[in-house]
């Protein structure tokens, strides 16, 4: 079909892959839930990390579920949850923080330079999120890993717009792929 389509059109057909609720989306899952299931991967959705052990390190972390905190344990992590809206970073009037692993995430300390007068002006608020390292581990203020064995991927990361530059799908969809190959690498290392 794509050729035939290519063939028709003079240009090069392909499809690009966003996620759920499209149809590439769907089956990009699919054949993601399918390589984890291949690999051993064990998969958890739906249940969110409500804190964690360790120093250097992340040990464990906990999942509530059904109201009881079940301890998981992993040689790697990747932190995908999401920036402003999805929760994956939070603000107050006094403060940005990712709640999680307490990464930080920079932002000026007074909340009028968060925003811009014009609404469609340059809104610092929309870059937040945890920076990071080559290696897409989070860095803390004094640009050092929070943790040797934590990575960030997608909206959580700040420093760009997803809104404005229309990267949102791309960026989760390249850093998730770097963060979890770098992860991998790490473990077998």
């Amino acid at each position: 079909v794509r050729d035939a389509l290519a063939d028709h059109l003079g240009a090069a057909v392909f499809e690009v892959p966003m996620g759920p609720p499209s149809l590439p989306g769907l089956r990009l899952e699919d054949a993601l839930f399918d390589a984890l299931d291949d690999a051993g991967a064990s998969i958890e959705t739906g249940n969110p990390v409500v804190d964690y052990d360790g120093g250097d390190r992340v040990e464990r972390v906990y999942v509530e579920k059904n109201g009881a905190r079940i301890p998981y344990a992993a040689d790697q992590y990747v932190l995908a949850t999401g920036g402003l809206v999805g929760k994956g970073v939070e603000s107050d009037r006094e403060r940005v923080t990712e709640p999680v692993f307490d990464c930080h995430v920079a932002h000026a300390d007074d909340r009028y330079e968060w925003f811009d007068d014009d609404a469609f002006g340059d809104h610092a608020f929309a870059r937040f999120g945890v920076a990071t390292d080559d290696g897409l581990r989070p860095e803390d203020a004094a640009d050092s890993p929070e943790f040797e064995n934590l990575r960030a991927a997608g909206s959580v990361l700040g420093g760009y717009d997803f809104a404005a530059e229309k990267s949102g799908a791309g960026v989760s969809l390249a850093t998730g792929y770097a963060a979890g190959r770098r992860a991998a690498e790490d473990t077998h290392e």
